[in-house]
C-alpha cells in the first residue's frame, strides 16, 4: 500500500510568457530555470507539478504547484481555479 503524505497546493498566476512554467519545473526537477524555459508553448487551463519535500528524516510533504495559464485568451479557464481557492 502506498504511503500517504500531507499536501500543500500553491497556485502560480501571472501574465503569459513570464516564466511560471519554468519556475515550477525548476522547483520540482531541481534544474535551472533556463534549462526548462526553452520548451515553448502556452499552458491552457492548469498544469500540475509535484515535488516531494523531505521535512526531516521521518516525514515528508507533497508540494503541488498549480501552474495556471496566463494568456488572456484563456481567461475564463482561470476563473474555475480562482473560485475554488481557500486560504488557510
Amino acid at each position: 500500500m502506498s504511503e500517504e503524505h500531507p499536501r500543500v497546493r500553491i497556485f502560480v498566476f501571472g501574465d503569459t510568457g513570464v516564466g511560471k512554467t519554468a519556475l515550477c519545473k525548476s522547483l520540482c526537477r531541481r534544474s535551472k530555470a533556463d534549462e526548462v524555459s526553452n520548451e515553448g508553448g502556452w499552458t491552457v487551463g492548469c498544469r500540475i507539478h509535484v515535488r516531494k519535500h523531505q521535512l526531516d528524516e521521518n516525514s515528508s510533504i507533497l508540494v503541488e504547484f498549480c501552474d495556471v495559464g496566463g494568456s488572456a485568451k484563456f481567461e475564463d479557464s482561470r476563473l474555475v481555479f480562482l473560485r475554488r481557492l481557500k486560504a488557510d
